[in-house]
């Protein structure tokens, strides 16, 4: 989905581009439905970590842990001290801890605060609703707490930022409107090339040298440079060498897509993640909760996210009949699907990248 930036000459861009009618527009609490298999449950309410099904002991540490931390300042150099000072020691180590080692296969004193943010780490379940109703005048709590129900949560946001998707499935849908647009403003679209050489002269950038597959170069002159592909490949383009710059690769990932006869068990989610241990699955995502057109048409899409080194596997020794056997087996244990869903479609992509690491 979009998210509105919140700023009205930007997002009125969205339906000068595609007409209001031919978008799904979430807002409030529809705007994210998220949820979580934490501790042997799939949540479909929240997808923050709910810690009250721990035996009573652990669970009031918990609410201790937390509470001794209201007031104090928070800590961003790294993840392991941002979560120390926002939960205390005993939720830190009981809990995140394990999380993030688990997810990234790094320790969180290495991680930074940034992996807090990747996968909405900054807040907990602890109470249910009718006592979160009264908590939820405080900032201080709110900041920490979550409200253990999403789509009942009270009108307490900052703004009104919507979700945006369009109603025929897929955003190229909006892509291919953008980009017919510009070329009916005369906006020249180059497509299946690069940037070789960014060519500098008196201080000032010319022209860019761009390359093709074919190999083929083709200067073009140019009066301003506006750069929006982030600083590395920016550095590449003048020729700046950075190899003395470490870099540590993430995750690999990989994405088995599928269509069912029916709907996913998981409610109303638009997607959910994973944090126990012992599972490829990072996510699941169900494209038929925020596409209710492909709904009603019947297809039923999903895509499970696999990282295969949280469980120490390689992904280039798995065939591809095996990785659709293993997003299924986690699937079914999530009980997500059951053995009466029937895979209508699937497609493996290997070639997706690797999830950034977060790391210092």
């Amino acid at each position: 989905v979009i998210y509105e930036t919140c700023n009205p000459e930007i997002d009125s861009i969205y339906f000068e581009v595609m007409d209001e009618t031919k978008w799904n527009i979430f807002e409030k609490n529809r705007k994210d439905v998220a949820g979580l298999f934490f501790n042997g449950h799939l949540q479909k309410y929240s997808h923050y970590m709910d810690l009250r099904n721990f035996d009573k002991a652990e669970f009031n540490r918990c609410i201790s842990s937390v509470f001794s931390t209201l007031g104090s300042e928070r800590n961003d150099v790294t993840a392991e001290k941002f979560l120390r000072s926002h939960f205390g020691d005993f939720i830190y180590e009981k809990i995140h801890s394990k999380v993030l080692k688990n997810m990234y296969g790094i320790p969180a004193h290495k991680l930074s605060s940034l992996a807090i943010k990747l996968t909405a780490l900054e807040r907990i379940v602890l109470f249910d609703e009718s006592i979160m109703v009264d908590l939820l005048n405080s900032s201080l709590i709110r900041s920490k707490i979550a409200f253990p129900n999403q789509l009942a949560l009270p009108d307490v946001r900052e703004n009104d930022q919507k979700a945006l998707y369009p109603k025929k499935y897929g955003m190229v849908h909006f892509v291919k409107e953008f980009e017919s647009k510009l070329e009916a403003l005369g906006v020249s679209i180059l497509k299946g090339v690069s940037v070789k050489s960014i060519n500098i002269e008196n201080k000032t950038a010319i022209s860019i040298t761009i390359t093709s597959k074919k190999q083929i170069n083709k200067n073009l002159e140019l009066n301003h440079l506006i750069w929006s592909a982030g600083l590395p490949s920016l550095a590449c383009g003048l020729g700046i060498n950075f190899d003395d710059l470490t870099h540590e690769p993430g995750p690999r990932m990989i994405y088995v897509n599928f269509i069912f006869d029916r709907p996913l068990n998981s409610g109303e989610l638009y997607y959910f993640y994973c944090y126990d241990q012992g599972f490829a699955t990072h996510r699941v995502t169900n494209y038929s909760e925020y596409c209710p057109d492909e709904k009603n048409n019947g297809i039923y899409r999903c895509c499970v996210e696999l990282w295969p080194s949280k469980i120490g596997l390689i992904t280039e020794n798995f065939t591809e009949g095996e990785l659709i056997k293993l997003a299924i087996k986690e699937l079914t244990f999530f009980s997500a699907i059951d053995i009466d869903h029937k895979v209508k479609f699937v497609r493996v992509e290997t070639a997706v990248g690797r999830f950034p690491l977060p790391s210092k």
